[in-house]
């Protein structure tokens, strides 16, 4: 496998760094999110949910909340929405092409109030798959971070995140899987993504700040071997998530 370098992204819907103590009060988060179609009035119970388009093979998306189009440009694989403000219930996410009708996710997902959820889009290379997590944000001590991995990637094996500066233990991921967050010191921090198994080094991060009371998401996504004509190769992306 190519060994890939840390890359961050620019894009207009990613990585939104919010201060933990304003992310309840925030209805708009991301640019490429219309929230008028979900966002309660002030009065009425509220629940917060983040939408990341990590499947490589996906093209452009619609964004429909209980049936709702929420997205005023296409949500693109890599974009990131940001927590958006939305009603404490039930609701229902559907997401289509924006190049045509049909469906190529649904999920409903129970929300409750004064709560933070994130909604995952992954995909191999037949399907489309939505992955929610409930977002349990909380510091014992205000001077630390707080991480959680997933991985994203459909044809690279179990990897393992091995820090080479800061000393972090983390568990072996599968495809598919995401840890929940886990309370780490500030500061700046290296690693390697490796092949569980063989141990080889598949990427590299270097010289990422964990700054205090911020929540990172640390993403292994794109293909090992991209199939004919795609270019999304593999690569680790470290995400603030507020």
């Amino acid at each position: 496998m190519k060994k890939t370098t840390f890359v961050i992204f620019q894009r207009l819907c990613s990585k939104l760094l919010v201060s933990i103590f304003t992310i309840f009060s925030l209805a708009f988060l991301a640019s490429c999110i219309n929230d008028d179609e979900v966002t309660p009035p002030s009065q009425d119970p509220v629940s917060y949910m983040s939408l990341y388009h990590l499947s490589p093979n996906a093209s452009p998306l619609n964004i429909l909340v209980n049936n709702g189009r929420i997205n005023s440009r296409p949500f693109e694989y890599e974009d990131y929405s940001g927590y958006v403000r939305m009603y404490a219930k039930e609701n229902n996410f559907k997401f289509t092409p924006t190049n045509a009708s049909n469906t190529v996710a649904d999920t409903t997902v129970k929300m409750a109030q004064d709560s933070l959820y994130s909604l995952f889009i992954i995909a191999d290379t037949n399907k489309v798959e939505t992955l929610i997590t409930l977002d349990k944000i909380k510091f014992d001590d205000t001077e630390n971070s707080l991480i959680r991995l997933i991985h994203a990637s459909p044809d690279t094996p179990e990897v393992k995140v091995v820090f080479t500066k800061g000393n972090i233990a983390t568990q072996n991921l599968a495809y598919r899987s995401i840890t929940n967050f886990q309370e780490v010191g500030n500061g700046n921090y290296s690693f390697e993504v490796q092949d569980a198994e063989s141990e080889e080094v598949l990427a590299t991060v270097s010289n990422v700040d964990f700054l205090s009371q911020r929540v990172y998401t640390i993403v292994v996504k794109g293909y090992s071997e991209p199939p004919t004509g795609n270019n999304n190769n593999l690569k680790v992306e470290v995400m603030p998530s507020s």
